[in-house]
């Protein structure tokens, strides 16, 4: 073979390489060591070449192309469903995509397929047609992110490929030996059936997974907002045990009174124990519900002891538009999110809270601190990515039921967010 038919191929093998690597990284990150990534890139390109050139067989070619793609996927953080699937469909749809273009060549200058094989030229051209189009498809597919499915569905999707890279077989077993030229269209058709019924199978795994993953979504974001009502009315239960022992402490000074004379250590000590009691459960006022003040002073709590400036400024003292519980979880979320935010902020970490009722309306603006330079919902920087991020989402779910809205914006490095309840 001459230099300009080796590189020819080195070019084809190329372009089977980027169109690989762009899908396989739409799908997942890289590893972090990049000499592996390089290393493994060259690698796998200059294999393909080999097969290329030497490996003449068919179905031997096949199963070569389809594990080196394989091996070439572990590079790449991409759950093994996902991979096994992906590389199934992505590079049968390349095979069958080579076959078609050789027997659409042979077709028209009435040669067997074979012979178009062993003639460079018509060998790099049949390639470089069907990388050329494997790159187009691998485009559109690369825009979609596939999340994974469970059960034998799995099993189903992926024996598409198989099947495909069976029939297709058949097919040119077919054509070698029938020269007729309908025969030979009719099965460059069928190919073409092939590669679309391959794409189609992409698009369906897609559809399912999305699907899938959206009802898995909703039934977790009703168990979590389940599971934050049943902590909201603990702390009610907490804040009424609370009053009752504040209750309690006011029988006890009157009993300390009497002790100062008769004995004046005891007194001492009863004091202490309830300066104690007093400073547990010092609670800031923002409203006349104490389930509201219990939670702002435990989520303030909670942000100072992370270094977090807080400022409420607000006082309401009534609220009939909203549930207390449903106002506390949304509060709740509100600091939950404000709070993550601030922790990711090296200076000035700061959250605003005000509460206001305006003609029967309750507004709620909350401002913080946040590096960030757009919204999106469903986004935690946490690891913990399934208990964390619904925030904006649970918070939506709770205003359907009242007539509320919510807008948010971030602004000189602060998210702003405005809620109003307007009452069911």
């Amino acid at each position: 073979m001459s230099i300009v038919g080796i590189f020819s191929i080195i070019f084809i093998s190329f372009l089977s390489t980027v169109s690989i690597f762009i899908y396989y990284n739409s799908l997942g990150k890289k590893i972090n060591n990049n000499y592996i990534v390089i290393l493994s890139t060259i690698t796998f390109m200059l294999l393909n070449t080999v097969t290329i050139y030497f490996l003449k067989i068919p179905l031997i070619y096949y199963i070569a192309i389809i594990l080196l793609a394989f091996l070439y996927s572990f590079i790449f953080k991409i759950p093994i469903i996902k991979r096994i699937f992906i590389v199934l469909v992505i590079n049968v749809v390349s095979l069958i995509l080579e076959e078609m273009f050789y027997l659409f060549i042979a077709t028209i200058l009435d040669m067997a397929v074979i012979d178009i094989k062993n003639n460079l030229v018509y060998l790099i051209f049949a390639l470089l047609l069907s990388k050329l189009s494997l790159i187009i498809i691998v485009s559109q597919l690369s825009k979609r992110k596939m999340e994974v499915l469970k059960g034998k569905l799995n099993i189903v999707l992926c024996l598409i490929p198989l099947f495909s890279l069976v029939i297709m077989y058949t097919l040119l077993s077919c054509a070698g030996v029938n020269s007729n030229m309908k025969v030979k269209i009719l099965i460059i058709l069928s190919l073409l059936i092939l590669v679309i019924s391959n794409v189609f199978a992409f698009h369906l795994f897609d559809f399912i997974s999305r699907k899938t993953y959206q009802e898995f979504e909703l039934k977790y974001r009703s168990v979590l907002l389940e599971n934050e009502k049943e902590y909201y009315q603990k702390i009610l239960l907490n804040e009424y045990i609370s009053n009752k022992t504040m209750h309690d402490l006011k029988n006890e000074l009157f009993a300390i009174r009497t002790m100062l004379v008769a004995a004046p250590q005891s007194a001492y000590e009863k004091i202490n124990e309830i300066c104690e009691v007093v400073s547990q459960n010092k609670v800031i006022k923002v409203s006349d519900y104490d389930s509201i003040n219990s939670l702002v002073t435990s989520k303030m709590n909670l942000a100072k002891n992370k270094g977090i400036q807080v400022e409420v400024n607000s006082f309401i003292s009534k609220i009939d538009v909203i549930d207390q519980i449903d106002l506390c979880m949304i509060l709740g979320n509100l600091f939950d999110n404000a709070i993550e935010a601030c922790e990711a902020v090296v200076r000035a970490k700061k959250i605003e809270l005000e509460l206001k009722s305006v003609g029967g309306t309750l507004v709620i603006v909350m401002k913080n601190s946040t590096i960030n330079k757009e919204v999106k919902k469903g986004i935690t920087s946490k690891n913990d990515k399934i208990n964390h991020g619904f925030g904006l989402s649970n918070i939506e779910e709770i205003l359907k039921a009242y007539n509320g809205f919510m807008n948010y914006e971030i602004i000189d490095s602060s998210f702003i967010i405005r809620i109003v309840i307007q009452g069911k």
